[in-house]
């Protein structure tokens, strides 16, 4: 198959720019990308995350359009599914450990709430709800230099930016 113009177009600058690299005391090396299929269960949503644990770990989330999050682990090479969670629009990160936390905004009989859950030795979620209110707009969850979570939300009722620390 031949490559389009467009990259035909942009491969002199690509290999410039390999070569400038190169240059500047990096190694340079084509490394191939390998795509490999980790669910498919026909539910999957949208909002994918992915994030690296301090072990090597991996994480990837995903929101599935039955409203609860998949978790997908991958270590020794080996891929898993950690126990689903009832979420809303949701923000995730990993702790200092390289433990599991998510935050997320769900509706429950009218009354809006941001939680904040972890997954504990058992392999279970355990949530806290951190704030209840109207709505809630864009979600950031981080850790700091202590392991403590920090949470950063948009209060709709009054449009207030808002931080937590748990």
């Amino acid at each position: 198959m031949k490559p389009s113009r467009t990259c035909d177009r942009l491969w002199p600058a690509v290999v410039a720019a390999i070569v400038l690299w190169s240059a500047t005391g990096a190694v340079a090396r084509a490394v191939p990308w390998t795509i490999e299929p980790l669910a498919t269960t026909g539910n999957l949503g949208w909002s994918i995350d992915i994030d690296r644990a301090p072990d090597g770990t991996l994480y990837v989330s995903s929101y599935r359009q039955d409203s609860t999050l998949l978790v997908m682990k991958r270590q020794g090479g080996a891929w898993s599914s950690l126990p689903s969670l009832p979420i809303g629009d949701y923000s995730t990160a990993l702790d200092a450990g390289g433990r599991p936390h998510v935050l997320t905004h769900r509706a429950q009989s009218s009354v809006f709430r941001l939680e904040f859950s972890r997954l504990n030795d058992s392999n279970t979620w355990e949530t806290t709800v951190i704030h209840t209110g109207g709505q809630m707009r864009a979600r950031s969850l981080v850790f700091d230099s202590q392991n403590r979570p920090h949470v950063a939300f948009i209060d709709n009722v009054d449009r207030t930016l808002k931080h937590v620390c748990g």
